[in-house]
């Protein structure tokens, strides 16, 4: 995990701190998922959850998996999984699914391979490989198929033949983009606000917490990014200079998408992101609607 701060200042360090937010099971069995529930076979595997979406996890519930990893795991194993799903821990999404990759893949094909090879659903493949990333939400570099957070696709699956060669440990572009997003700049504040993790050994089937888990403490994230507003102008909400183009799908209420906006900029107080409306869905990055199949509905998620 510590690979990414020779780059970057992002530093892990064990502790003993069960109230830590990040927590790596070895084990889907005993664990609850995120909404409580307990979580089944199709929670194993090797993932975790995206940035400070992980400080959105019940403490009761893993932020990472690594199902079954050992001591005897082969050290090729560690480097290509371990980093990949702290490259998520950091914030950094599947690198396979920006849109000019994806649009190499066969879909029919794709779809077959990962059932064949992951016991993947068929939505699970569109959510893992063939859905991409709206570009214009991301802040990164130029599509890197070399990056650690690249699967290895093979050829025999992508519309040339051609295989896309994904990345076994961190790429050049890895190293200088968590440069940039992490900078050693703030080394000196960021030991003030370090990732913590502890570690409990017991299989009790009781609430995750009393699992085998590692936990870390993200408030940190949270913090990190303050600090960087403080000390990095590039960081800067003046330095964004247009805002997310919002689409009103099924008003013509000028009032209401005033009213609206008015409340999705109140994030803009706090942060570099604006909101402005569109009369145009081509470009818009946000699409609000009011009604779903013609029927009103309730409630909010």
């Amino acid at each position: 995990m510590n690979e990414w701060n020779k780059y970057c200042a992002a530093r892990f360090e064990l502790s003993k701190d069960e109230e830590a937010d990040i927590r790596v099971a070895y084990q889907w069995q005993g664990h609850l998922g995120r909404e409580g529930q307990p979580m089944t076979e199709r929670d194993g595997g090797y993932w975790s959850y995206l940035g400070t979406d992980v400080g959105g996890i019940p403490k009761f519930s893993p932020t990472m998996m690594l199902e079954d990893f050992d001591i005897k795991e082969d050290e090729k194993v560690f480097t290509r999984v371990v980093r990949h799903e702290t490259g998520h821990t950091l914030g950094f999404p599947h690198e396979h699914r920006r849109a000019d990759i994806v649009n190499k893949l066969d879909r029919k094909k794709t779809i077959q391979y990962y059932g064949s090879t992951q016991g993947w659903s068929r939505e699970d493949v569109i959510f893992q490989v063939l859905e991409p990333m709206l570009e214009s939400a991301l802040d990164g570099s130029e599509i890197d198929e070399t990056s650690i957070m690249c699967y290895q696709i093979p050829g025999r699956i992508t519309k040339d033949g051609k295989p896309i060669p994904g990345g076994n440990d961190l790429s050049i572009k890895d190293k200088e983009y968590s440069g940039k997003f992490y900078p050693k700049t703030l080394a000196p504040n960021w030991e003030a606000s370090k990732f913590t993790f502890c570690r409990t050994i017991t299989s009790s089937p009781k609430a995750a917490t009393s699992a085998n888990v590692v936990t870390i403490n993200t408030s940190t994230i949270h913090n990190f990014a303050r600090l960087a507003l403080e000390k990095n102008k590039k960081w800067q909400a003046k330095d964004i200079k247009k805002p997310l183009p919002v689409f009103f799908m099924d008003t013509k209420d000028d009032v209401l998408k005033k009213r609206i906006l008015s409340h999705m900029n109140e994030w803009y107080k706090y942060c570099a992101i604006s909101f402005a409306i569109t009369e145009d869905i081509t470009p818009s990055v946000v699409r609000v609607a009011f009604t779903w199949k013609g029927k009103k509905r309730s409630g909010w998620k």
